[in-house]
């Protein structure tokens, strides 16, 4: 939800407008933004989200809309969802500038309690937050953006002054390397662990602890 200043942002009703639509969209299963607008407020059935958001504009006296929203739900029957906000306001601990939720499942043989499962999972939406992965892994990533990658890495490595002599064969394994570095870029289960000791790869830490990554949502204000 944008405002049009910090100021009414970081205020207590904002906030609560805020954790009133999260609570909406989490149980109507509704992120397309117009959609969320007709919904009826959880826990006030007479009210739909566009009525508390023209309340809350005439309230607060700025221009307040609904940018983004994401939902999650968990997808099989023993994962854990856990989430984490980032700069929360001061009027509400589930109020921030960015938050990340992720959805993790125990494999078979995983000895985790739940506590130890949602310490982890808040771990990883820590460094969702920070890192900004796009996809879980490449085999997430769509054929016509990895072709697109491919092709544009191609191109600038063979025009590149340096390797103009190199033969086909030896471009093919430098574009390998730079795709590599792409899915390191946007795939989280190729990407360093920002907030774990030794920052390993979060595939193989996970791996380690009997986990599967299976989805994440992340949203930020910038």
């Amino acid at each position: 939800v944008s405002s049009e200043t910090d100021f009414a942002s970081r205020s207590e009703a904002f906030s609560k407008l805020v954790t009133d639509l999260a609570a909406t969209a989490a149980f109507t299963g509704t992120s397309e933004p117009q959609e969320l607008m007709t919904q009826s407020i959880v826990g006030d059935p007479t009210s739909t989200v566009k009525d508390v958001m023209d309340d809350a504009i005439l309230a607060i006296r700025e221009n307040l809309q609904i940018v983004e929203a994401a939902t999650l739900s968990t997808s099989r029957t023993d994962s854990i969802l856990v989430g984490y906000v980032h700069n929360k306001s001061i009027a509400s601990f589930e109020a921030g500038t960015a938050a990340a939720m992720v959805e993790l499942d125990p494999l078979e043989g995983s000895t985790l309690s739940h506590d130890e499962i949602t310490d982890v999972g808040k771990k990883l939406a820590m460094h969702i937050v920070a890192a900004n992965p796009i996809y879980v892994s490449p085999a997430d990533i769509p054929a016509e953006v990895l072709e697109r990658e491919q092709a544009i890495l191609t191109e600038t490595i063979a025009a590149e002054p340096k390797n103009a002599k190199k033969p086909p064969h030896i471009l093919e394994k430098i574009v390998s390397g730079r795709m590599r570095k792409y899915y390191e870029e946007v795939c989280v289960l190729q990407q360093s662990h920002m907030t774990v000791e030794d920052n390993p790869k979060i595939d193989k830490y996970l791996q380690g602890l009997g986990l599967e990554l299976v989805a994440f949502e992340r949203l930020s204000i910038a």
